[in-house]
């Protein structure tokens, strides 16, 4: 069996937490004893539990997409397609996240993911297939693939304002052939201490 998490959400937004996980788990033949079981722990897992019982309608945008994946991963299947898991999270739910694909992947489980994001699929993949107009144009580990770059150099850019109100952005990027592939970005925002 597979489990599928498009990056568009499709839940049934009339339905709460734990009723679409349960429901889910009826319609791939799990007996009720085991569907609760395993829709209590994946609520919890994705860190949900608390909003179990409400619509998902009220949830945020990151909340639905945990949710999205626990639904996926609620028959336990073999092979898990995630497309764009973490595109729009905050950086502690993509950490979470990260850690919940790490753990079903070393559990046995196949997991494709689509990304645009080089810092995840660098972290999350074992194999990678970089694929431009529907054609593989690199295969290999991201080990490989960065050494098979000629030249090519880690920049890391830093980027602030100068005032008692901070704002700085940082970027990372590999470098080949004057091309940069961004694979990180993180912004920062507060208050500098005078």
């Amino acid at each position: 069996m597979i489990g599928v998490v498009a990056q568009r959400l499709n839940l049934g937004f009339n339905l709460t937490a734990r009723e679409i996980l349960t429901f889910h788990g009826a319609y791939f033949g799990l007996p009720h004893h085991e569907r609760m079981k395993r829709a209590e722990a994946l609520l919890e897992r994705f860190k949900l539990t608390d909003r179990a019982d409400q619509m998902v309608r009220g949830f945020s945008g990151g909340m639905m997409q945990r949710h999205s994946i626990a639904r996926a991963m609620m028959h336990d299947p073999q092979v898990l397609f995630l497309d764009e898991p973490s595109a729009g999270l905050d950086p502690q739910t993509r950490l979470l996240l990260w850690e919940i694909i790490r753990e079903y992947n070393a559990s046995g489980k196949t997991i494709l993911l689509t990304t645009h994001n080089m810092e995840e699929a660098d972290a999350l993949c074992q194999r990678l297939a970089i694929i431009d107009h529907g054609r593989v144009i690199a295969l290999g580990t991201p080990r490989e693939l960065k050494a098979s770059v000629p030249g090519g150099y880690l920049l890391r850019l830093r980027f602030g304002l100068h005032s008692h109100v901070w704002n700085h952005t940082l970027l990372e990027a590999w470098v080949f052939n004057g091309n940069a592939i961004v694979f990180r970005r993180e912004v920062e925002n507060g208050v500098k201490p005078l």
